[in-house]
Protein backbone atom coordinates (compact mmCIF):
# COMPACT_ATOMS: atom_id res chain seq x y z
CA UNK A 1 0.00 0.00 0.00
CA UNK A 2 1.38 3.40 -0.91
CA UNK A 3 0.18 6.96 -0.69
CA UNK A 4 0.74 9.69 -3.21
CA UNK A 5 0.50 13.40 -2.56
CA UNK A 6 0.29 15.86 -5.43
CA UNK A 7 1.37 19.30 -4.21
CA UNK A 8 1.34 20.74 -7.71
CA UNK A 9 5.11 21.17 -7.66
CA UNK A 10 7.43 19.63 -10.22
CA UNK A 11 10.37 18.85 -7.96
CA UNK A 12 12.77 18.30 -10.87
CA UNK A 13 12.05 21.56 -12.71
CA UNK A 14 14.21 24.49 -11.52
CA UNK A 15 11.68 26.99 -12.89
CA UNK A 16 9.28 25.80 -10.21
CA UNK A 17 11.73 26.89 -7.52
CA UNK A 18 12.18 30.26 -9.21
CA UNK A 19 8.42 30.77 -9.35
CA UNK A 20 8.07 29.90 -5.67
CA UNK A 21 10.94 32.23 -4.75
CA UNK A 22 9.50 35.04 -6.85
CA UNK A 23 6.07 34.67 -5.25
CA UNK A 24 7.62 34.57 -1.77
CA UNK A 25 9.59 37.75 -2.49
CA UNK A 26 6.46 39.49 -3.80
CA UNK A 27 4.54 38.50 -0.69
CA UNK A 28 7.36 39.67 1.56
CA UNK A 29 7.73 43.07 -0.10
CA UNK A 30 4.14 44.02 -0.92
CA UNK A 31 1.40 41.39 -0.69
CA UNK A 32 -2.18 42.21 -1.65
CA UNK A 33 -3.13 41.65 1.99
CA UNK A 34 -0.99 43.22 4.79
CA UNK A 35 -1.54 40.19 7.02
CA UNK A 36 -0.05 37.93 4.32
CA UNK A 37 2.96 40.23 4.15
CA UNK A 38 3.35 40.10 7.93
CA UNK A 39 3.15 36.31 8.11
CA UNK A 40 5.49 35.84 5.14
CA UNK A 41 8.17 37.98 6.76
CA UNK A 42 7.80 36.22 10.11
CA UNK A 43 8.24 32.88 8.34
CA UNK A 44 11.36 34.22 6.57
CA UNK A 45 12.84 35.32 9.91
CA UNK A 46 12.09 32.00 11.59
CA UNK A 47 13.50 30.05 8.63
CA UNK A 48 16.68 32.15 8.67
CA UNK A 49 17.06 31.60 12.41
CA UNK A 50 16.52 27.85 12.17
CA UNK A 51 18.53 27.24 9.03
CA UNK A 52 22.04 26.01 9.64
CA UNK A 53 23.03 26.76 6.05
CA UNK A 54 22.58 30.51 6.49
CA UNK A 55 25.60 32.06 8.14
CA UNK A 56 25.57 34.83 10.70
CA UNK A 57 26.12 37.78 8.33
CA UNK A 58 23.60 36.76 5.65
CA UNK A 59 21.13 35.73 8.33
CA UNK A 60 21.35 39.15 9.97
CA UNK A 61 20.84 40.91 6.63
CA UNK A 62 17.86 38.71 5.79
CA UNK A 63 16.35 39.21 9.25
CA UNK A 64 16.82 42.99 9.21
CA UNK A 65 15.24 43.25 5.78
CA UNK A 66 12.32 41.09 6.88
CA UNK A 67 11.94 43.17 10.05
CA UNK A 68 11.73 46.32 7.93
CA UNK A 69 8.96 44.79 5.82
CA UNK A 70 7.18 43.62 8.99
CA UNK A 71 7.12 47.28 9.98
CA UNK A 72 5.66 48.15 6.59
CA UNK A 73 2.99 45.46 7.02
CA UNK A 74 2.10 46.76 10.50
CA UNK A 75 1.79 50.29 9.12
CA UNK A 76 -0.47 48.97 6.34
CA UNK A 77 -2.61 47.15 8.90
CA UNK A 78 -2.85 50.27 11.08
CA UNK A 79 -3.69 52.46 8.08
CA UNK A 80 -6.38 49.98 7.00
CA UNK A 81 -7.84 49.96 10.52
CA UNK A 82 -7.97 53.77 10.64
CA UNK A 83 -9.37 54.24 7.14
Amino acid sequence: MSASIDAGIDWFDPRTYLDIGRQLARNAIWAPDPFTQLVTNVVIIVAAMLSSSVGFAPGILIALTALFFIGVAILRLAYGAVM
